[in-house]
């Protein structure tokens, strides 16, 4: 069965893969598709405080059932930082995009771990789902330090504002 398990693909748009059905086009240049197997990238990104929004976009082969998906960020040890599943695509040969947003507090007792995306089809209907343009957004949480200091700044400011309002009136 050329559809089982997970298989990568380079091929150009809608050439003809195993069978009767279709390639899918791609954003990038690597696409997968999995049927109820599991994808997965470890990153050499170590975790940090911040927010994480990871989008995914997964695709309906034309001729095949769309067989659902899940995705996720974990951590190395297997903990799960956040995880949903797809959109399906409201056409066949479409991709539909899916994001999913994940707060990490600076008291995580994950952090300092390699982040890990998971993408898994979940079988269903006996069809298959593609997978690509796999995008994941960091956005940092400013230290207390630095909070502490653009106060101080606020306040310097306001302090010689208000000094030279009263030299001016005097």
């Amino acid at each position: 069965n050329p559809y089982s398990g997970v298989q990568l693909y380079t091929t150009p748009a809608n050439t003809a893969a195993p069978g009767p059905y279709q390639y899918l086009t791609l954003d990038g240049q690597q696409g997968a598709y999995s049927d109820s197997s599991l994808i997965s990238q470890t990153l050499s990104f170590a975790l940090e405080p911040g927010t994480y929004t990871l989008t995914i976009a997964s695709g309906w082969r034309g001729g095949r059932n769309y067989a659902g998906g899940n995705f996720g960020l974990y951590t190395t040890d297997g903990t799960d930082l956040g995880s949903m599943d797809t959109i399906q695509p409201s056409v066949q040969e479409t991709f539909a995009d899916t994001t999913l947003t994940v707060d990490v507090a600076a008291t995580s007792p994950e952090l300092g771990q390699d982040l890990v995306i998971k993408m898994i089809g979940l079988g269903q209907n006996g069809g298959t789902i593609d997978f690509d343009n796999v995008r994941l957004d960091f956005t940092a949480v400013p230290e207390p330090s630095t909070y502490a200091l653009m106060g101080a700044g606020v306040l310097v400011l306001a302090g010689v504002g208000f000094a030279r309002r009263r030299a001016m009136t005097a």
